[in-house]
């Protein structure tokens, strides 16, 4: 590997797997990651083959350094320069959008313990703890109170990360 390469070797790697993978990287504990493995294992082992990919590679991340210089930070270290490159590679089909907001309904909320819950329009229960409600204005909620919610989905269920009160902008 050239010297002026070893400080991007990781975002290197990553192009090459996005460039030269079937598909999106199965989860690890999938099946199907042993196949996808064994396609780049392949890759690896035909050395006129894997160099041509490592080219190819490369001059993405070199395009893509050029495309978005000066740098403040060495390019390696910043996260807009392997977004770019994971784009650049093809490796994420949607762009990320907005964050949408769910209307909910409070079903109960204590300010004594910290904590209640909200159902979502689709019937869904959402835990709610008062750190989100202090981050989103510090109002304090009434059972049946209309609010707008984002969540995400923890190993103990959906947990609220954002509140919007009525007559507020999402954002």
């Amino acid at each position: 590997m050239p010297r002026a390469q070893k400080a991007v070797r990781y975002q290197l790697l990553t192009v090459f797997r996005l460039q030269n993978g079937a598909g999106a990287l199965p989860h690890l504990n999938s099946n199907r990651i042993e196949k996808y493995c064994d396609g780049l294992l392949a890759l690896l082992d035909d050395d006129e083959a894997s160099e041509q990919a490592f080219l190819r590679a490369s001059k993405l991340l070199e395009a893509v350094d050029e495309k978005m210089k000066p740098w403040r930070e060495p390019p390696e270290r910043t996260r807009a320069f392997t977004t770019a490159l994971i784009d650049a590679a093809g490796g994420r089909k949607e762009k990320p959008g907005a964050i949408t907001m769910i209307p909910a309904k409070v079903v109960w909320f204590s300010d004594v313990r910290g904590y209640g819950f909200v159902e979502l329009s689709d019937g869904r229960e959402a835990f709610l703890h008062q750190t989100v409600l202090v981050a989103s204005g510090g109002q304090s909620l009434l059972p049946g109170h209309q609010i707008q919610v984002t969540t995400v989905r923890t190993p103990r269920g959906l947990q609220v990360t954002t509140v919007g009160f009525e007559g507020e902008e999402a954002g």
